[in-house]
Protein backbone atom coordinates (compact mmCIF):
# COMPACT_ATOMS: atom_id res chain seq x y z
CA UNK A 1 0.00 0.00 0.00
CA UNK A 2 1.29 3.42 -0.96
CA UNK A 3 0.93 6.64 0.98
CA UNK A 4 -2.64 7.96 0.96
CA UNK A 5 -3.72 11.44 2.03
CA UNK A 6 -7.39 12.11 2.71
CA UNK A 7 -9.59 14.61 4.49
CA UNK A 8 -11.31 13.21 7.59
CA UNK A 9 -13.03 16.30 9.00
CA UNK A 10 -16.54 17.52 8.25
CA UNK A 11 -15.50 21.10 9.09
CA UNK A 12 -13.02 23.58 7.65
CA UNK A 13 -11.02 25.60 10.17
CA UNK A 14 -9.74 29.12 9.76
CA UNK A 15 -6.67 28.15 11.78
CA UNK A 16 -6.77 24.47 12.63
CA UNK A 17 -4.12 23.42 15.15
CA UNK A 18 -2.90 20.95 17.74
CA UNK A 19 -4.36 17.53 16.85
CA UNK A 20 -4.09 14.95 19.64
CA UNK A 21 -5.09 11.29 19.64
CA UNK A 22 -7.33 9.85 22.34
CA UNK A 23 -6.83 6.10 22.38
CA UNK A 24 -9.68 5.66 24.85
CA UNK A 25 -12.16 7.24 22.45
CA UNK A 26 -10.39 6.19 19.23
CA UNK A 27 -10.76 9.78 18.12
CA UNK A 28 -8.76 12.89 17.27
CA UNK A 29 -9.26 16.25 18.96
CA UNK A 30 -8.02 19.48 17.42
CA UNK A 31 -8.75 23.20 17.69
CA UNK A 32 -9.60 26.16 15.49
CA UNK A 33 -7.78 29.11 17.04
CA UNK A 34 -9.54 31.86 15.08
CA UNK A 35 -12.88 30.04 15.10
CA UNK A 36 -12.61 29.56 18.89
CA UNK A 37 -13.76 25.97 18.68
CA UNK A 38 -12.67 22.48 19.68
CA UNK A 39 -13.38 19.64 17.25
CA UNK A 40 -13.41 15.85 17.46
CA UNK A 41 -13.74 13.08 14.89
CA UNK A 42 -13.46 9.31 15.24
CA UNK A 43 -10.83 7.24 13.47
CA UNK A 44 -13.62 5.81 11.32
CA UNK A 45 -14.88 9.28 10.41
CA UNK A 46 -17.84 9.08 12.78
CA UNK A 47 -18.50 10.66 16.14
CA UNK A 48 -17.85 14.18 14.89
CA UNK A 49 -18.54 16.92 17.41
CA UNK A 50 -17.57 20.53 18.19
CA UNK A 51 -17.52 22.80 21.23
CA UNK A 52 -17.56 26.60 21.33
CA UNK A 53 -14.86 28.20 23.49
CA UNK A 54 -14.85 31.60 25.22
CA UNK A 55 -11.50 32.72 23.80
CA UNK A 56 -8.81 31.64 21.36
CA UNK A 57 -7.49 28.17 22.20
CA UNK A 58 -3.79 27.48 21.78
CA UNK A 59 -3.68 23.75 22.48
CA UNK A 60 -5.58 20.76 23.81
CA UNK A 61 -4.21 17.88 25.91
CA UNK A 62 -5.68 14.79 27.54
CA UNK A 63 -6.39 15.11 31.27
CA UNK A 64 -7.69 12.86 34.05
CA UNK A 65 -11.14 11.26 34.27
CA UNK A 66 -11.89 11.68 30.56
CA UNK A 67 -11.45 15.44 30.71
CA UNK A 68 -9.51 17.63 28.33
CA UNK A 69 -7.03 20.34 29.28
CA UNK A 70 -7.16 23.47 27.13
CA UNK A 71 -4.82 26.42 26.95
CA UNK A 72 -7.04 29.41 26.21
CA UNK A 73 -5.96 33.00 25.63
CA UNK A 74 -4.92 33.71 29.21
CA UNK A 75 -5.07 30.48 31.16
CA UNK A 76 -5.74 26.78 31.54
CA UNK A 77 -9.19 25.21 31.78
CA UNK A 78 -10.61 21.71 31.81
CA UNK A 79 -13.44 20.73 29.51
CA UNK A 80 -15.78 17.79 30.02
CA UNK A 81 -16.64 16.64 26.49
CA UNK A 82 -19.79 14.92 27.76
CA UNK A 83 -21.35 17.92 29.51
CA UNK A 84 -19.41 20.69 27.70
CA UNK A 85 -18.68 22.26 31.08
CA UNK A 86 -15.56 24.43 31.37
CA UNK A 87 -13.71 24.97 34.65
CA UNK A 88 -10.81 27.39 35.05
CA UNK A 89 -7.63 25.91 36.53
CA UNK A 90 -4.79 28.41 36.34
CA UNK A 91 -4.26 31.88 34.89
CA UNK A 92 -1.07 32.53 32.94
CA UNK A 93 0.52 35.80 31.81
CA UNK A 94 -2.08 38.04 33.42
CA UNK A 95 0.59 40.74 33.38
CA UNK A 96 1.04 40.48 29.59
CA UNK A 97 -2.45 41.13 28.16
CA UNK A 98 -1.14 41.44 24.59
CA UNK A 99 -0.02 37.81 24.66
CA UNK A 100 -2.00 34.61 24.28
CA UNK A 101 -1.19 30.98 24.94
CA UNK A 102 -0.26 28.85 21.96
CA UNK A 103 1.03 25.34 21.28
CA UNK A 104 1.60 22.88 24.10
CA UNK A 105 2.12 19.20 24.88
CA UNK A 106 2.56 16.87 27.84
CA UNK A 107 5.80 15.09 28.64
CA UNK A 108 6.06 11.48 29.84
CA UNK A 109 5.62 12.59 33.46
CA UNK A 110 2.32 14.32 32.72
CA UNK A 111 3.70 17.86 32.91
CA UNK A 112 2.22 20.34 30.43
CA UNK A 113 4.67 22.44 28.44
CA UNK A 114 2.94 25.42 26.87
CA UNK A 115 4.16 28.53 25.11
CA UNK A 116 2.86 32.01 24.42
CA UNK A 117 3.18 34.68 21.75
CA UNK A 118 2.21 38.29 21.06
CA UNK A 119 -1.30 37.98 19.63
CA UNK A 120 -0.66 40.55 16.88
CA UNK A 121 2.83 39.27 16.16
CA UNK A 122 4.43 42.64 16.84
CA UNK A 123 7.18 41.70 19.29
CA UNK A 124 9.10 38.79 20.78
CA UNK A 125 7.30 38.74 24.12
CA UNK A 126 6.53 35.03 24.22
CA UNK A 127 7.67 32.47 26.76
CA UNK A 128 7.62 28.72 27.38
CA UNK A 129 6.24 27.36 30.65
CA UNK A 130 6.21 24.01 32.40
CA UNK A 131 3.02 23.35 34.35
CA UNK A 132 3.32 20.54 36.90
CA UNK A 133 0.31 18.39 37.86
CA UNK A 134 -0.14 20.47 41.05
CA UNK A 135 -0.39 23.54 38.74
CA UNK A 136 2.96 24.96 39.81
CA UNK A 137 4.27 27.01 36.88
CA UNK A 138 7.96 27.27 35.96
CA UNK A 139 9.24 29.62 33.25
CA UNK A 140 11.55 27.67 30.94
CA UNK A 141 12.33 30.12 28.10
CA UNK A 142 11.67 33.83 27.51
CA UNK A 143 12.08 36.31 24.65
CA UNK A 144 10.30 34.05 22.16
CA UNK A 145 8.63 35.18 18.96
CA UNK A 146 6.10 32.48 18.07
CA UNK A 147 6.29 29.60 20.54
CA UNK A 148 5.13 26.58 18.60
CA UNK A 149 5.56 22.81 18.18
CA UNK A 150 7.42 20.81 20.79
CA UNK A 151 8.16 17.20 21.65
CA UNK A 152 10.54 14.69 23.20
CA UNK A 153 12.70 11.83 21.97
CA UNK A 154 11.60 8.27 22.85
CA UNK A 155 14.51 8.02 25.31
CA UNK A 156 13.37 11.23 27.03
CA UNK A 157 16.83 12.72 26.69
CA UNK A 158 16.14 15.34 24.00
CA UNK A 159 13.55 18.13 23.89
CA UNK A 160 12.60 19.79 20.60
CA UNK A 161 11.15 23.30 20.48
CA UNK A 162 9.93 25.42 17.55
CA UNK A 163 9.97 29.21 17.31
CA UNK A 164 8.25 30.00 14.01
CA UNK A 165 9.35 33.66 14.26
CA UNK A 166 13.01 32.66 13.89
CA UNK A 167 12.15 29.75 11.56
CA UNK A 168 14.09 27.46 13.87
CA UNK A 169 13.63 24.16 15.68
CA UNK A 170 16.01 23.97 18.64
CA UNK A 171 17.11 20.75 20.34
CA UNK A 172 17.95 20.67 24.05
CA UNK A 173 19.31 18.04 26.39
CA UNK A 174 16.38 17.02 28.61
CA UNK A 175 16.42 15.89 32.24
CA UNK A 176 13.16 13.98 32.54
CA UNK A 177 13.21 13.68 36.32
CA UNK A 178 13.85 17.39 36.94
CA UNK A 179 11.85 18.58 33.95
CA UNK A 180 14.67 20.88 32.81
CA UNK A 181 16.36 21.66 29.50
CA UNK A 182 20.04 22.40 28.81
CA UNK A 183 22.56 22.77 25.99
CA UNK A 184 20.44 24.37 23.22
CA UNK A 185 21.58 23.87 19.62
CA UNK A 186 19.99 24.51 16.24
CA UNK A 187 18.27 21.35 15.03
CA UNK A 188 16.63 22.77 11.87
CA UNK A 189 16.48 26.24 10.34
CA UNK A 190 14.01 26.78 7.49
CA UNK A 191 14.55 29.36 4.76
CA UNK A 192 11.51 28.90 2.52
CA UNK A 193 8.67 28.43 5.04
CA UNK A 194 7.79 28.51 8.73
CA UNK A 195 8.14 25.42 10.94
CA UNK A 196 4.94 25.03 12.95
CA UNK A 197 3.74 22.05 15.00
CA UNK A 198 5.75 18.87 15.36
CA UNK A 199 5.66 15.33 16.68
CA UNK A 200 8.32 12.70 17.35
CA UNK A 201 7.80 9.12 16.18
CA UNK A 202 8.76 5.90 17.94
CA UNK A 203 12.03 5.76 15.99
CA UNK A 204 13.07 9.18 17.27
CA UNK A 205 12.49 11.05 14.01
CA UNK A 206 10.90 14.50 14.10
CA UNK A 207 7.94 15.38 11.85
CA UNK A 208 7.52 19.13 11.31
CA UNK A 209 4.49 20.81 9.72
CA UNK A 210 5.50 23.67 7.41
CA UNK A 211 3.32 26.79 7.26
CA UNK A 212 3.49 28.16 3.73
CA UNK A 213 5.44 25.14 2.55
CA UNK A 214 2.64 22.73 1.60
CA UNK A 215 4.58 19.90 3.19
CA UNK A 216 5.52 17.80 6.19
CA UNK A 217 9.21 17.05 6.68
CA UNK A 218 10.61 14.10 8.63
CA UNK A 219 14.05 14.67 10.15
CA UNK A 220 16.53 12.16 11.51
CA UNK A 221 17.77 12.71 15.09
CA UNK A 222 20.79 14.59 13.69
CA UNK A 223 18.57 17.07 11.81
CA UNK A 224 19.01 15.63 8.31
CA UNK A 225 15.98 15.48 6.02
CA UNK A 226 14.73 11.90 5.80
CA UNK A 227 11.44 12.34 3.99
CA UNK A 228 9.19 15.07 2.54
CA UNK A 229 5.42 14.67 2.21
CA UNK A 230 3.82 17.09 -0.25
CA UNK A 231 0.35 18.21 0.83
CA UNK A 232 -2.67 19.49 -1.14
CA UNK A 233 -2.82 22.63 1.05
CA UNK A 234 -0.44 25.60 1.53
CA UNK A 235 -0.56 25.76 5.32
CA UNK A 236 0.12 22.68 7.44
CA UNK A 237 -0.02 23.66 11.10
CA UNK A 238 0.58 20.58 13.25
CA UNK A 239 0.83 16.79 13.26
CA UNK A 240 0.22 13.81 15.53
CA UNK A 241 0.13 10.05 15.15
CA UNK A 242 -3.09 8.19 15.89
CA UNK A 243 -5.21 5.27 14.86
CA UNK A 244 -5.42 1.86 16.59
CA UNK A 245 -1.77 1.15 15.71
CA UNK A 246 -0.58 4.76 16.05
CA UNK A 247 0.47 4.62 12.40
CA UNK A 248 -1.82 7.28 10.91
CA UNK A 249 -0.39 10.80 10.73
CA UNK A 250 -3.08 13.42 11.37
CA UNK A 251 -2.37 16.90 10.02
CA UNK A 252 -4.21 20.08 10.98
CA UNK A 253 -4.33 22.80 8.33
CA UNK A 254 -5.51 26.39 7.87
CA UNK A 255 -7.22 28.56 5.30
CA UNK A 256 -6.52 31.86 7.09
CA UNK A 257 -4.82 34.34 4.79
CA UNK A 258 -5.84 32.52 1.61
CA UNK A 259 -7.84 34.27 -1.09
CA UNK A 260 -11.11 32.85 -2.40
CA UNK A 261 -9.35 31.61 -5.52
CA UNK A 262 -6.61 29.96 -3.45
CA UNK A 263 -9.24 28.19 -1.36
CA UNK A 264 -10.95 27.00 -4.54
CA UNK A 265 -7.61 25.62 -5.73
CA UNK A 266 -7.00 23.95 -2.34
CA UNK A 267 -10.43 22.74 -1.14
CA UNK A 268 -8.83 20.75 1.69
CA UNK A 269 -7.38 23.91 3.24
CA UNK A 270 -8.62 24.06 6.84
CA UNK A 271 -9.48 20.36 6.92
CA UNK A 272 -7.97 17.70 9.17
CA UNK A 273 -5.97 15.34 6.98
CA UNK A 274 -5.04 11.71 7.62
CA UNK A 275 -1.94 10.21 6.01
CA UNK A 276 -1.78 6.41 5.87
CA UNK A 277 0.77 3.95 4.56
CA UNK A 278 3.84 5.62 6.06
CA UNK A 279 5.11 2.49 7.80
CA UNK A 280 5.92 4.49 10.92
CA UNK A 281 4.37 4.55 14.39
CA UNK A 282 4.09 7.41 16.84
CA UNK A 283 3.95 7.52 20.63
CA UNK A 284 0.85 7.82 22.82
CA UNK A 285 0.43 11.14 24.64
CA UNK A 286 0.60 11.03 28.44
CA UNK A 287 -2.49 12.55 30.09
CA UNK A 288 -1.95 15.48 32.43
CA UNK A 289 -3.29 14.30 35.82
CA UNK A 290 -5.32 17.40 36.62
CA UNK A 291 -9.01 17.32 37.36
CA UNK A 292 -11.85 19.81 37.14
CA UNK A 293 -10.99 20.98 40.63
CA UNK A 294 -7.70 20.74 42.49
CA UNK A 295 -7.36 20.25 46.20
Amino acid sequence: MGVEIRSVSPVSCELGEGPIWSGTEAAVYWIDILGRRLHRVGADGGGADSWDLPSKPGCVALAADGLLLLGLTDGLVTLDPVTASLRPLRALEEDVPENRLNDGASDSRGRLWIGSLHDRGERMSGALYRVDPDLTVTTVLTGLGTSNGLGWSPADDTFYFTDSWTQTITAFDFDVEAGTVHNPRVFVRDDDCLPDGLTVDAEGHVWSAKWGGAKIVRYTPDGSIDRVLTLPVPHATSVTFGGPELDVLYVSTARAGLSDSEIQQSPCAGKLLAIEGLGVQGMSPTPVPVRSSQE
